[in-house]
């Protein structure tokens, strides 16, 4: 179903680029999470080209709100999203992910359940602790995906490390706000050939009321 839904045009564009970083187990995870969690909105920074977008709201079922950098990708993917999945609420916003993000948190209630796609850091500032923080002051219950992640018990998991030494890691991940981190405990060889470090940051409500996510697959760090 979600294969015959995309269109190479975005699936691939001025990169060839897969969404979700091409990582079935990860797409996977995203699903059951989509199923069990029963989120109410998707918001994504760093969509780049919008390859991973709209399978989130394909997959989900509900909007997504995706964050770019960017001004000329940002304003070709809304064009993209418009022309090629219209039944898809997508709404494209431009500017720096770690501010648009409190923007979009600000009109939204803590009784909607939210999933975060965090995949905005290209340079050496990373937004991911203040996108984070925006998320745990927001004050209702979430569950964050973190692209690029080391996992420190497979060391054959990607992830990326900048010129100031700088790596996107578990020191990112706020203290004292009830967070809690975890990263597949499933071996980097079985993920297939693309194999990114995924972390999943789940907020204090959330992980109560979530526990049966966390069977088998995760391990926490």
């Amino acid at each position: 179903m979600v294969v015959r839904k995309m269109n190479p045009a975005v699936i691939f564009g001025e990169w060839w680029t897969l969404p979700m970083g091409g990582q079935a187990r990860r797409t996977k995870k995203v699903i059951e999470i989509f199923d069990k969690f029963n989120p109410g909105l998707i918001i994504e920074t760093g969509t780049f080209i919008g390859s991973t977008t709209p399978v989130l709201g394909i997959l989900s079922g509900v909007p997504v709100v995706t964050i770019e950098l960017d001004k000329r990708l940002a304003l070709r993917n809304q064009k993209t999203f418009t022309r090629l999945y219209p039944d898809l609420s997508i709404t494209q916003k431009f500017g720096s992910s770690e501010k648009q993000i409190i923007e979009v948190l600000e009109r939204i209630s803590p009784e909607v359940k939210i999933f975060a796609y965090l995949d905005a850091h290209w340079f050496d500032y990373l937004p991911v602790t203040d996108e984070l923080f925006a998320l745990a002051n927001w004050g209702g219950d979430f569950i964050a995906l973190i692209d690029d992640f080391e996992n420190p018990y497979d060391p054959n998991y990607g992830f990326d490390e900048y010129r100031n030494g700088n790596k996107i890691g578990k020191h990112l991940i706020p203290k004292n706000l009830g967070l809690r981190c975890f990263v597949p405990s499933m071996a980097a060889n079985l993920e297939g050939v693309c194999r990114r470090g995924t972390a999943y940051v789940f907020s204090k409500s959330a992980v109560n009321s979530q526990t049966n996510l966390l069977l088998n697959d995760l391990l926490e760090v």
